[in-house]
């Protein structure tokens, strides 16, 4: 986390550094963060990520830019629900928004507008950089019936300092039947029993940059392989 901070300190002014006091994506409204995605089969996106446990208090949701353009807003009307240990209910919204080819590098915002008419402003500082999928994997994605692996592994991507692998069986309809933890490694030995004798499954590798930073939040940019298919031996 510091040797991040301090990679991009030469692009933050004095202002700046007053805000990372505290962490500028937790405000007394909810979360958000941003991040620059490289998924298969389409240019960069933006992901965004908002959550709160006052949902009923939220009007709306809306990104900007640094330059104070938009760049989309929250479809309050589309989230999941995470019951917490005290039984309370936090509301998350995802939200995919196009890239254009000139976006800058900065403070980008979500202006969070309140039921009583209350503005509140998270942050989050965006690098505009595209993270390489992972590539040279094992088990490659194949119809040949393979023996049942023990382990998965992929060419390390010198950008990543994580990544995490989901798994789905194609015979419970796409079902997730294991993700894995953030792992800081290109290799994942598999839980045994997991994957089952005359089996149908995709994983994919999902790499990111950093985790939990003060300054980028949960990471800045990451990846996606394309779904790899892979079948055992019955």
């Amino acid at each position: 986390m510091l040797i991040t901070a301090f990679l991009v300190s030469s692009c933050i002014t004095n202002s700046d550094n007053e805000i990372l006091e505290h962490d500028p994506h937790y405000t007394s409204a909810g979360f958000f963060d941003l991040h620059i995605c490289n998924w298969p089969g389409q240019p960069l996106i933006f992901l965004a990520v908002f959550s709160t446990l006052d949902y009923e208090k939220i009007e709306s949701v809306t990104v900007f830019r640094p330059d104070n353009s938009k760049v989309g807003a929250f479809n309050l009307e589309s989230f999941k629900v995470k019951k917490l240990k005290n039984n309370r209910n936090k509301q998350i919204y995802l939200a995919r928004f196009a890239t254009n080819s000139n976006e800058q590098d900065g403070w980008y915002k979500a202006v969070i507008q309140l039921t009583g008419g209350e503005t509140i402003i998270a942050k989050d500082y965006i690098n505009i950089k595209k993270m390489p999928a992972a590539k040279n994997i094992t088990p490659a994605s194949s119809l040949d019936i393979i023996q049942i692996p023990t382990a998965l592994s992929w060419q390390e991507i010198p950008e990543a300092g994580y990544y995490k692998v989901t798994i789905r069986d194609m015979w419970e309809g796409g079902k997730v039947i294991h993700s894995s933890p953030l792992l800081p490694h290109n290799e994942y030995s598999l839980p045994k029993g997991l994957i089952k004798s005359g089996g149908w499954y995709t994983w994919v590798v999902h790499a990111r940059d950093v985790n939990e930073d003060l300054l980028l939040g949960d990471f800045n940019h990451g990846s996606l392989t394309s779904s790899l298919v892979f079948l055992t031996v019955d």
